[in-house]
């Protein structure tokens, strides 16, 4: 599921920055039916977020034993989930970046796919901050070996920042930015964390907190780190 809503995120934010682009291409249907498929499986995942949520299909050594079409993989394949006593923030804080995000593509396209997006974005949200942890080791042993999580208030930071950039509710602005400073000073020993992956999302959360004028101090962050990427 890491990687999953992390390549779907990052389809994501190309639809976002260069609407215009896709549609001169005219790939923008093409892209935001790709989106779905993995929204759609998102919104399954999630179910109405109130005693599990889905995080993992699959055996992690088998998947990558079998290189091929997942209809051809023989024998039972196990689902893992994260619940009230196995709580996985950052898996499903991720998730809920990835709807949320994902109701902000479709507001304008399909208002009631949005919506649906928006509920299961919410869904998952609550649910990761009412029962916190990391899902691995301890929630999902068999991710351990694959897709250890390093932490997990920068997930549910960059879920807030997003649902505040669709619904406009200035506690989720408020919560994104709580959860960041406690992610640094609690997660981070007050440093930056500089990757943005499907282990990390916080540089996601900074790039957005930068959007706001009176957080002055994340837009200098966002600018020293790009300028580690100047030619």
């Amino acid at each position: 599921m890491t990687s999953a809503w992390f390549i779907s995120y990052l389809l994501l934010l190309l639809l976002l920055a260069n609407t215009q682009g896709w549609k001169e291409a005219k790939q923008y249907e093409n892209g935001l039916a790709n989106l779905k498929w993995a929204t759609d499986y998102f919104i399954k995942c999630v179910g109405d977020g109130k005693s599990s949520i889905v995080v993992q299909v699959g055996n992690g050594a088998q998947d990558h034993a079998t290189w091929g079409r997942p209809e051809d993989v023989v024998g039972p394949v196990p689902v893992y989930v994260i619940t009230h006593q196995n709580p996985g923030s950052d898996v499903v804080g991720a998730m809920a970046a990835a709807l949320a995000a994902a109701s902000q593509a479709f507001v304008w396209r399909d208002a009631k796919y949005s919506a649906a997006l928006l509920v299961s974005a919410k869904a998952a949200y609550d649910f990761a901050i009412r029962y916190q942890g990391s899902y691995t080791p301890t929630s999902v042993p068999d991710a351990a070996a694959f897709y250890k999580s390093s932490s997990w208030m920068d997930d549910v930071a960059y879920a807030a920042a997003w649902l505040y950039v669709r619904t406009g509710d200035v506690n989720y602005r408020t919560s994104a930015l709580e959860w960041y400073n406690r992610h640094v000073k609690e997660e981070q020993g007050g440093t930056i964390w500089n990757n943005f992956d499907w282990d990390s999302n916080s540089w996601g959360a900074v790039v957005l907190l930068s959007r706001w004028a009176d957080l002055a101090s994340f837009t200098s962050i966002t600018s020293q780190q790009l300028l580690r990427f100047k030619v």
